[in-house]
């Protein structure tokens, strides 16, 4: 099993349909879509003196799991949606594992409390983050291919993980004529490889191809790749 952990910079707000209202963000998760997650939380348990409820939710307030305890002492375990329980409630060590994930399930989940009648408390919250293949790169130029001057070519693509705040970048390669990221000096590459610029353009230059494709990438993160651009066929105006 793979999960890759990730510190949140960010608000929980930029996730649509939750709120993290009060507590704490605990760092994100980031996970490959069909992977399993381990969404965990640890906690010092509250004390009461009565009916206490911890549930762990996610952002459409359906619970993965609920334990109650009654005068501080744990009575009942559920686990719901096909998640698996691995933590230990009576540690106030709240960890599940979730089947494999898909797109949609990226969103907020919440460490949540209820004393008795009192309101539903968000004690803490995180982000699973669903990593999602880029969408399929873009190769672009400024049409200035003319002998002797400077070519710059340009890369796009637009990322597909889920929620779309994190803090991932995007990087590109190249491939001219089926060599990636080629060193000629002639080579100019921009931030994050998102341009390439042929220094003063030769005739030697004509009829090379040129493709490129984007990663996404963050610390300790290693995305998806996306499918190659359309090859590019470069033409010298003389």
């Amino acid at each position: 099993m793979l999960f890759l952990v990730l510190f949140l910079l960010g608000s929980l707000n930029a996730v649509i349909g939750w709120q993290c209202r009060s507590g704490k963000v605990i760092p994100g998760i980031y996970i490959k879509s069909g992977q399993p997650a381990i969404i965990g939380f640890q906690t010092t348990l509250q004390t009461f003196d009565g009916v206490l409820v911890y549930t762990v939710a996610a952002f459409n307030n359906s619970n993965l799991y609920a334990a109650t305890f009654y005068n501080n002492h744990l009575q009942i375990e559920r686990s719901f949606l096909e998640s698996k329980f691995i933590g230990d409630a009576s540690s106030g060590n709240f960890t599940l594992k979730t089947n494999g994930v898909h797109t949609q399930d990226g969103g907020v989940y919440s460490l949540q409390y209820k004393k008795g009648g009192a309101d539903l408390y968000t004690e803490m919250c995180s982000i699973l983050f669903v990593l999602g293949k880029p969408q399929k790169a873009t190769l672009s130029h400024d049409n200035n291919n003319v002998l002797g001057k400077d070519c710059q070519l340009s890369c796009a693509s637009s990322s597909t993980t889920n929620p779309t705040n994190h803090t991932l970048n995007v990087t590109f390669n190249w491939k001219v004529n089926d060599i990636t990221n080629p060193s000629n000096n002639r080579y100019k590459y921009g931030v994050l490889n998102k341009t390439l610029t042929i220094m003063s353009v030769t005739k030697e230059d004509a009829n090379k191809r040129f493709k490129c494709s984007a990663t996404e990438s963050g610390d300790g993160v290693t995305g998806l790749t996306s499918d190659y651009s359309d090859e590019f066929i470069f033409t010298v105006i003389c």
